[in-house]
């Protein structure tokens, strides 16, 4: 196959995507239709059947682009003497996913909503999509704690917090009219790292676990 030709086959295939994509988030899985995807998109039936079986594999299609995208916009961090701060990669990258969650906004209604779904199988790809997510930020965790960035921590259950507050951070940056993406990235940095404490207020009457964290407090 040419050059061209692989093009061609590559646009309409996105072309399906897409339509698909939006037509999952605003009907969910269970009453999206083959009809209403090739009816969004502008194609024949025979043309979508080309490249998807059928509705579960054009919905996986968007999950594995997704994650193919995400992992592509998430750099490791580099100590080498040239390279800029590690929080100022960090924030790169950080700026780079929400940019594109922010701008797909049918991808991201299908990944919030889809709890709503009644379709359990549809629920589970999503959850595993999920999971996915979930285990980058836990090796990215593990790769901070052998840099010496990172503090000894159980990494699977401080990923889950930080998914879950990225998550959440999404949901309410969808319903800011303007949102600034840099200074939002910023802060979600910042409680990441720092808390939302005045350590000097808090160093009193720590107590520390085996992993070096605090465990208990008194504050005074």
């Amino acid at each position: 196959m040419d050059d061209r030709a692989a093009r061609l086959r590559h646009d309409r295939r996105l072309q399906i995507v897409e339509a698909a994509k939006q037509v999952f988030a605003e009907m969910g899985y269970h009453n999206a239709s083959i009809s209403e995807i090739i009816a969004r998109a502008g194609i024949a039936r025979g043309t979508f059947y080309l490249y998807f079986p059928n509705k579960r594999n054009a919905f996986d299609a968007i999950l594995t682009d997704a994650l193919g995208e995400l992992t592509r916009r998430v750099r490791v961090i580099s100590l080498a003497p040239e390279a800029p701060p590690p929080r100022r990669q960090l924030h790169t990258s950080l700026v780079d996913v929400l940019t594109y969650v922010l701008e797909d906004r049918p991808l991201t209604q299908l990944l919030l909503n889809h709890g709503l779904t009644p379709d359990a199988e549809a629920s589970e790809r999503v959850e595993a999509f999920f999971s996915h997510v979930r285990s980058m930020i836990e090796s990215s965790l593990h790769h901070g704690i052998q840099m010496g960035l990172i503090r000894p921590c159980p990494c699977p259950l401080v990923a889950a917090a930080l998914f879950g507050s990225i998550r959440g951070s999404v949901r309410y940056m969808l319903q800011l009219e303007h949102p600034d993406v840099p200074e939002l990235a910023d802060e979600l940095i910042s409680f990441a790292l720092e808390g939302v404490v005045k350590p000097d207020r808090w160093s009193g009457g720590y107590s520390t676990s085996a992993h070096g964290g605090p465990v208990t407090k008194q504050v005074r």
